[in-house]
């Protein structure tokens, strides 16, 4: 609805810390296991994508109003 696609699916943790295991594991093409406090590290280290940041606010706000959540840009 917003001109842009999902192609992973990330699950996120919590748990003890695994400081010895990457961040993130593939866990099957498109599912993606993240440790929950590592999950910013994890993100910072992806490539950058196509969207441009009225795209990402767009993203943002089309699924926090979409699971009921108030606007973030309100």
């Amino acid at each position: 609805r917003v001109g842009s696609d999902c192609r992973t699916l990330v699950r996120v943790h919590w748990g003890v810390p695994q400081p010895e295991l990457p961040a993130g594991i593939d866990v099957a093409p498109g599912l993606v296991a993240v440790e929950g406090q590592r999950l910013v590290e994890w993100l910072v280290a992806l490539p950058p994508g196509p969207l441009g940041a009225a795209q990402v606010d767009q993203v943002w706000h089309a699924v926090t109003t979409g699971i009921g959540r108030p606007d973030p840009l309100g």
